[in-house]
C-alpha cells in the first residue's frame, strides 16, 4: 500500500516541476522582451550620442567610439572599444565590414532580434566614407526607424508579457492534466 502513496508523491512532485519549469520559461520569453526593448533604447542612446560626436565635437569615428564608449553600458560600449581599436590599428578591413563583424562578435548576448542587428549593420554602410552631413542624415534615418521600432515593440510588451505568463502556467497545467 506505501508503494502506491509514494508513486502519487512523485507524481505529484513531477506535476509540481512541471508547472514550475513552464511558467519560468513564460517568464523567461516575457524578460527577453523586455530585454530587447531596453537594448534597443540604449542602441538608440548610443546612435544619438555619435550623432553629436561626428556634427558638433567633429570626432574621427574611433574618437567618437571611445568617448560614447565611456558613457553607454555593456554590451554596446564593448562594441564601441572593439570597432575603435580595429579601426585604429589599420588592419585593411573597410569600416563597414569592420562593423558588421564587430555586431556580430560583440552584441551575440543582446536580445536584439536578426532584424534589429541587420538593420544596425545597414547603418554601417554608410558610415565612415560620406561627409559629416551624410552621415548625420544616415544615423538620423535610422534613429526614426529605431524609434518606431521601439514604440512597436514596447506597445506590444505589455500585453505579450501577459500572454507569456498565462502560457507557461497553462502549458504546465495542461501537461498536468495529461500526465495525471
Amino acid at each position: 500500500m506505501e508503494m502506491g502513496g509514494g508513486n502519487r508523491m512523485l507524481k505529484v512532485a513531477g506535476i509540481i516541476i512541471i508547472i514550475f519549469a513552464s511558467t519560468g520559461l513564460g517568464i523567461t520569453f516575457a524578460n527577453d522582451m523586455k530585454k530587447r526593448v531596453e537594448h534597443m533604447k540604449t542602441l538608440k542612446k548610443m546612435i544619438m550620442m555619435l550623432d553629436g560626436e561626428i556634427k558638433y565635437a567633429n570626432s574621427p569615428l574611433a574618437e567618437a567610439f571611445y568617448n560614447i564608449a565611456k558613457r553607454i553600458e555593456y554590451p554596446f560600449s564593448d562594441f564601441l572599444n572593439q570597432v575603435a581599436k580595429e579601426l585604429e590599428a589599420f588592419t585593411g578591413n573597410t569600416f563597414k565590414i569592420v562593423w558588421r563583424n564587430h555586431i556580430e562578435q560583440d552584441l551575440k548576448q543582446t536580445k536584439l532580434t536578426a532584424k534589429d542587428k541587420e538593420e544596425l549593420k545597414n547603418l554601417g554602410e554608410n558610415m565612415g566614407y560620406l561627409d559629416r552631413e551624410m552621415q548625420h542624415n544616415s544615423i538620423m534615418l535610422y534613429g526614426e526607424q529605431l524609434e518606431k521600432e521601439i514604440t512597436e515593440a514596447d506597445g506590444e510588451l505589455q500585453a505579450k508579457m501577459k500572454v507569456y505568463h498565462s502560457l507557461g502556467i497553462m502549458g504546465g497545467l495542461f501537461l498536468a492534466v495529461i500526465l495525471l
